[in-house]
């Protein structure tokens, strides 16, 4: 269904009312003007409502059907569909004539609400073969209709009042009238002079008789015609004050209108300032939103790599404390062998025949061999690789000019190779962080014992790995501040 538009006059109880009705697939809109005191009553009703109401009704319509017989009996062109425009006191005594032994309508009659008195109900009335079936439809009274509504109000008397003013220029004119009843005055005095000379037989008698007649009815007509126009007159000047009221009514609803509109289109001008404000702040708003969103992207993406940087902490943290535990291990060990007496290991050896003993940083003399080994045998030669073991009979090639010391495993250049081999393999040199000022490496004093250098190297490498995996802790424990900031 297309949208459906209909306006024209309707009398209803000898009242005349100008109507308008708007109607599409889903809505449909009335209301009914009333022509006289220019009130106006409205209503819209939704398909589901219309359809809700005839199946109350006991007699089910399609919204469709309802709209063709509604627009029938506005234009009366069916027998069977009426309509009617009742006032609510109205209604209730047609519901209580229809239902006599019911209490609510006298009940809710009695104090009204003053929304409902002012209510008009239009009821459409179907009547068939065998049913008489009425839907009632509520209008509601317009105290300040808008302003679409009171132009065409403005127009539609605009137009009465042009054809008024033409209707009185034509039909009427009273110094005609006056002209035209003075002529029958003198018409009739000239025919009772003729009367006067009617004791005189003479021919022509019956002549006379016929205009004394005739002169008597055209002053009852004269008689006639001044009352009437004497009406008429009074009549068209009532007609033209009334409209003369009219219009200067109709012109001072035009000044308020015209007030109106210029207020109106001030607060549309503050209006389009707030809409452009409000636009503004959306669009900040927006773009705030944005910036949180990729912060908090940030801000995760930041905590998954702070959890790995933990974890790693975590892992190189055992690592770090496995190896410590390891090198210690190791070098104690190591420092047990050393500091083991010569004497305890050349008891575990076989007797030898000497009478002399030597000190660790004597040369013996050209001794060919061992007592109890043969000389080029594998113990032989695995004992003159064993560092700080008593050697007897070893004999020295030229080229060797000093002997080897018992201690040169904790010589300065060993340890520093040590230290330096842990620290390339151990896990915290695998971090990107800037390598540590190596610590000074002391030059052996003859008060320092191999076990306390052992200590020393065990604590430099100990400080150095903790000093690096402490400084990554600081780095780490910085980015995570900054990154909650």
């Amino acid at each position: 269904m297309e949208h459906l538009k209909k306006s024209s006059e309707i009398t209803i109880r000898g009242t005349q009312y100008l109507y308008d009705l708007s109607a599409d697939t889903e809505s449909l809109s009335l209301s009914f003007e009333e022509k006289s005191t220019t009130k106006l009553w409205k209503g819209d009703f939704t398909c589901s409502y219309i359809e809700t109401l005839t199946q109350k009704s006991k007699s089910f319509k399609k919204f469709p059907i309802f709209l063709k017989m509604l627009i029938s009996a506005l234009e009366n062109t069916s027998e069977s569909v009426i309509i009617d425009l009742l006032t609510y006191q109205e209604l209730e005594m047609f519901r209580s004539s229809r239902n006599p032994g019911s209490n609510s309508s006298s009940s809710s009659s009695s104090n009204p609400n003053p929304k409902l008195l002012s209510k008009r109900f239009l009821i459409l009335t179907f009547t068939g073969e065998f049913e008489r079936v009425h839907y009632p439809l509520p209008l509601t009274f317009e105290d300040a209709p808008d302003v679409e509504t009171m132009k065409k109000t403005i127009s539609r008397l605009r137009s009465e009042l042009e054809k008024a003013k033409t209707l009185q220029g034509l039909n009427f004119d009273p110094e005609s009238l006056l002209k035209e009843n003075e002529e029958l005055k003198q018409l009739v005095k000239k025919y009772e002079h003729n009367q006067t000379l009617a004791a005189v037989p003479r021919k022509g008698a019956v002549e006379i008789d016929n205009l004394i007649k005739e002169s008597k009815l055209l002053e009852q007509e004269n008689e006639k015609l001044q009352l009437e126009g004497t009406r008429e007159v009074k009549k068209l000047r009532k007609e033209n004050n009334e409209l003369q009221n009219e219009l200067d009514r109709v012109k001072k609803e035009m000044d308020l209108i015209i007030v109106q509109l210029e207020r109106e289109a001030g607060g549309k001008v503050q209006m389009d300032d707030i809409n452009g404000k409000v636009l503004l702040l959306t669009q900040q708003l927006e773009k705030a939103q944005r910036q949180e969103a990729k912060m908090k992207k940030d801000i995760e993406s930041n905590h998954e790599e702070l959890d790995l940087l933990r974890q790693n902490e975590k892992k190189l943290k055992q690592r770090v404390s496995q190896l410590e535990e390891e090198l210690s291990a190791a070098l104690k060990a190591r420092g047990n062998i050393r500091n083991s007496s010569p004497a305890a290991r050349s008891n575990q050896r076989a007797p030898v025949t000497n009478n002399f003993s030597r000190s660790p940083n004597t040369r013996s003399p050209k001794i060919s061999t061992r007592l109890g080994t043969p000389p080029g045998s594998r113990e032989g030669s695995s004992n003159l690789s064993r560092p700080g073991s008593d050697r007897i009979g070893v004999r020295y090639s030229p080229s060797q000019k000093t002997r080897a010391s018992p201690n040169r495993g904790n010589s300065p250049s060993s340890t520093s190779s040590r230290k330096s081999a842990y620290a390339n393999n151990s896990p915290v040199s695998r971090l990107k962080t800037p390598p540590s000022k190596p610590s000074p490496i002391r030059k052996n004093s003859p008060q320092q014992s191999p076990g306390n250098r052992k200590k020393e190297n065990v604590e430099v490498k100990k400080t150095t790995g903790m000093s690096e995996v402490d400084a990554k802790f600081k780095k780490l424990t910085e980015l995570l501040k900054a990154t909650r900031n």
